[in-house]
């Protein structure tokens, strides 16, 4: 089965980074917001996916001795909604409150991410900062990806 999983995360890294490298030769060609963000976005999806290869996998995987690894991962997934945030943004205007919403909550994440100890053990009980940290990116994905998929929508509603 990890053999499996590795050519998956191989496969994970050629499409993403594929879309990525289109995704920056359309910005490099149109020089727009939105072309930029969505270059931005599948650029950190591709960056995940490559910073993850490394990684052990599986049940027996431990998380000490790859914490920094770990946390760099953590990092870019938790940067993606904001990226999304920020291309479905480009499209339309916004509150200037809910771009430092977005902009602070994805900050904090990031510093959660940073501070919280990673447990080693997943039959460990979670600690009460891994689970304010949980919550927490729980509200960033909802709430920016909402936004985003909200404004798409409306954005081709007359399309169809």
């Amino acid at each position: 089965m990890d053999a499996f999983a590795r050519v998956v995360s191989i496969i994970d890294v050629a499409l993403f980074g594929g879309l990525a490298l289109v995704c920056v030769k359309h910005w490099r060609a149109r020089r727009d917001a939105p072309a930029r963000w969505l270059a931005i976005t599948f650029g950190v999806l591709a960056a995940a996916v490559l910073a993850a290869l490394p990684l052990p996998s599986g049940q027996n995987a431990r998380i000490h001795g790859y914490a920094l690894g770990v946390r760099l991962v953590l990092l870019l997934i938790f940067a993606y909604p904001y990226a999304l945030f920020r291309f479905g943004r480009a499209f339309r205007d916004a509150a200037r409150g809910l771009d430092a919403f977005a902009a602070s909550i994805s900050l904090a994440v990031a510093v959660a991410v940073m501070s919280v100890p990673l447990d080693a053990d997943p039959k460990a009980p979670k600690s009460a900062a891994l689970l304010v940290v949980t919550a927490l990116v729980g509200v960033q994905w909802v709430v920016l990806s909402a936004l985003v998929a909200v404004w798409l929508w409306s954005a081709g509603g007359g399309l169809a």
